[in-house]
């Protein structure tokens, strides 16, 4: 049997004599097409069929905090990856994506970016005008106030903290912890109702909503979880120090806190291997400093000439601070040093000293990014992002403008 009868197959009368082959082609053509024209129906019903199933998943309620089901990693990242590019005016806080993206908090354009690969910096949250709207939106058309401390989960979930709209019980404005999930919507996951009213006073958790608080330092803990280190309504509770949201919307201590607290004017602390460090501006006659506190209840004082240390972070258990200018790393022996200031001003020709630095991150593989300003006499400051490699390569990210205002 020829190619041509076996796409035929057997239909003609039995005993009837057969039909040339040349006289065949034409059907064979006829019923290819249509073969063709059936399969095409059938791709085009398939991908409306999917089409219809994205536009049913993105309609639905934003992401909460929970890991459990969470996107791919690289999910948010996709879906800004056309967001609207802008250019820095004044970052205050980085963090690493899982995918080793870097997120850049900026106050002067009340929004968060994140680096692209080419260079450029895509907005991820904020409409560029201040305030405190836009949950159950896409976070590009949310209004942000003061975005500060970041944090990125593992499925790729960004976190940061920024002023809210209620004045605590110190007269001070609240903060809010607000989640960009992966699909790209923004929520209040810790503070949207502060009421420390409510909660008992022999409580040892609260419920994320009526948190009050000011000002927080973001991690995130074991099983990708929010950790938050901050007080939590001081005068109900004796939370403070390390508080993780749970999964079922709760804020509780975690066991960071068996580390013995000290007295002092101190920020939020980075919890490193059976050590908490922090950055503290003064207090007990002490100037600023960075203080590590040890698992046996023993102080470290590190004294800081040029100003408070103004950012920390932490992966895989390496915490990495700004020291004096320097970027160190805190370990059992104390600081090593990773990056002279002196090493990163070589990168930035005209500079003639170094301004007190800002945000750093670390990512999973030990790369470090830090921002800090350069003063270059008496033209003004340029803010400069850095990158520092494991095997310690330093290279310039980004640097903005000169500009008149130092900050």
């Amino acid at each position: 049997m020829t190619r041509v009868e076996e796409h035929l197959g057997t239909n003609q009368p039995a005993g009837s004599p057969p039909e040339p082959i040349e006289d065949l082609i034409p059907e064979v053509r006829q019923r290819a097409r249509r073969r063709r024209l059936k399969n095409l129906a059938i791709v085009v019903l398939a991908a409306a069929l999917v089409a219809s199933l994205i536009a049913i998943t993105d309609s639905g309620s934003p992401a909460t905090h929970r890991p459990g089901g969470a996107p791919s990693p690289s999910s948010l990242a996709s879906t800004l990856a056309n967001g609207s590019t802008v250019v820095p005016k004044q970052p205050v806080s980085l963090a690493v994506g899982p995918n080793g993206e870097l997120y850049v908090a900026d106050i002067g354009r009340e929004q968060i970016l994140r680096r692209s690969p080419n260079g450029r910096f895509v907005v991820v949250a904020g409409t560029g005008i201040a305030g405190y709207t836009g949950d159950g939106r896409l976070a590009t058309r949310a209004e942000l106030d003061g975005p500060g401390s970041l944090a990125i989960a593992p499925n790729g979930a960004l976190y940061f903290a920024q002023t809210g709209q209620t004045r605590t019980s110190s007269g001070l404005m609240n903060s809010v912890v607000r989640e960009v999930a992966p699909n790209g919507k923004i929520t209040t996951v810790i503070g949207q109702d502060p009421n420390c009213a409510l909660v008992p006073s022999n409580s040892i958790s609260v419920p994320a909503q009526l948190a009050e608080f000011s000002g927080a330092s973001l991690t995130v803990g074991s099983g990708g979880l929010l950790d938050v280190s901050t007080t939590v309504c001081p005068n109900v509770l004796h939370l403070g120090g390390f508080l993780q949201l749970t999964s079922s919307g709760k804020l509780v201590q975690t066991s960071v806190d068996a580390i013995p607290k000290t007295s002092g004017y101190c920020g939020g602390g980075i919890a490193g291997p059976g050590f908490i460090a922090f950055g503290c501006s003064s207090g007990s006659g002490r100037g600023p400093r960075l203080m590590v506190v040890r698992s046996n209840g023993s102080t470290e004082n590190y004294p800081d000439t040029t100003s408070q240390p103004n950012d920390m972070s932490a992966s895989n258990g390496t915490v990495v601070a700004i020291h004096n200018g320097a970027i160190v790393r805190v370990g059992v022996n104390g600081l090593a040093t990773i990056a002279t200031q002196r090493q990163l001003a070589n990168l930035v020709p005209g500079a003639t000293g170094g301004w007190p630095g800002v945000g750093i991150a670390i990512d999973r593989h030990g790369t470090v990014y830090v921002d800090q300003d350069f003063l270059f006499d008496r033209r003004g400051c340029a803010d400069v992002i850095f990158e520092i490699g494991p095997s310690g390569q330093v290279r310039n990210l980004w640097h903005s403008a000169l500009t008149r205002s130092c900050y």
